[in-house]
């Protein structure tokens, strides 16, 4: 009786922390994506209508992009069940399917800039291959700086 209800008591105390973490990264992640919608603006500089045309391509490729990456992420977990379970025939039928959803996202990636040829001139088009190249650099070393910054102190 005293484990269920000190089940029940860490249950009721750590699902809505997990639930108000995942919230909070999902409002960084929007965060993010709005400063990086105003710093495409500025960058490309397009006028409108081509600016609604060319948001709307970004939104339909994210969109498949991310469906693409929880596919894989899905892959990659069933993989690492199948470390404690071993099974050849699985394991190769995944690493199949993963290998193929990696070519999908390659074909997402290039048929997305080939359909912004026609939104983007060529300039426009090279700024936004560089934007895109540089802004998750700094994000990448943003976040890495703050975790080295929130590990200081921790003892291991």
């Amino acid at each position: 009786m005293k484990k269920s209800l000190l089940i029940l008591l860490l249950a009721i105390f750590f699902v809505p922390l997990a639930h108000g973490q995942m919230r909070g990264q999902a409002n960084m992640h929007k965060r993010v994506e709005e400063y990086e919608k105003v710093k495409l603006i500025e960058v490309l500089n397009l006028d409108e209508t081509r600016s609604v045309q060319f948001f709307v391509k970004r939104k339909e490729f994210r969109d498949k992009q991310r469906e693409i990456t929880s596919q894989i992420d899905s892959l990659v977990l069933r993989m690492k069940r199948l470390e404690k379970k071993p099974d050849k025939e699985k394991t190769k039928e995944l690493i199949n399917q993963y290998v193929e959803k990696e070519k999908q996202m390659h074909a997402l990636r290039s048929g997305y800039i080939s359909e912004l040829r026609n939104i983007l001139t060529e300039e426009e088009l090279a700024k936004f291959i560089v934007f895109e190249r540089e802004f998750r650099k700094d994000l990448q070393e943003m976040i890495l700086k703050r975790g080295k910054k929130n590990m200081r102190g921790m003892d291991f």
